[in-house]
């Protein structure tokens, strides 16, 4: 109940960015250390992929975790008999591109994810996705894209 009614406050309220250098790889191995037991039990392979000379990004540190932490969640749970979940960034022009993408079972045609409350899982909120959009959209430059 803890966990609904933060994500609950947390999409309603409007949000304050604190934008600073940060390093991608670093965060997603903060975010995913403590995980990583867990994936192997879980038979997930974790693949990550990083350019050695990918800049310093400037995104708000805390909320940048909880999107790659919402995005690694919701990749595993879509993969319940293993499988691979690789994240990558990389620099493609004047952006740095960040990608999760997973091996699991993909999200069923006509559900839209963005949509609030809308959820496969069986104690899902449907908080998730909806709060990843509100994070990246609040970072002046868009530097996260969803593939098509």
């Amino acid at each position: 109940m803890t966990a609904l009614r933060n994500d609950y406050r947390s999409f309603a309220r409007p949000q304050s960015v604190e934008v600073q250098p940060t390093n991608l790889r670093q965060i997603f191995d903060e975010v995913l250390a403590p995980a990583i037991k867990h994936y192997d039990e879980c038979g997930i392979n974790l693949e990550l992929e990083f350019d050695d000379d990918t800049p310093l990004v400037p995104v708000d540190r805390e909320k940048i975790k909880r999107v790659i932490l919402n995005l690694c969640k919701n990749a595993v749970e879509a993969m319940p008999n293993g499988g691979i979940l690789k994240c990558k960034a990389y620099q493609k022009a004047n952006r740095v591109i960040l990608e999760v993408a997973d091996t699991g079972t993909g999200i069923p045609e006509g559900l839209d994810v963005f949509q609030l409350f809308k959820t496969t899982k069986p104690v899902g909120t449907g908080l998730g996705i909806p709060i990843v959009e509100q994070i990246v959209s609040e970072h002046a430059e868009p530097w996260i894209t969803f593939p098509n």
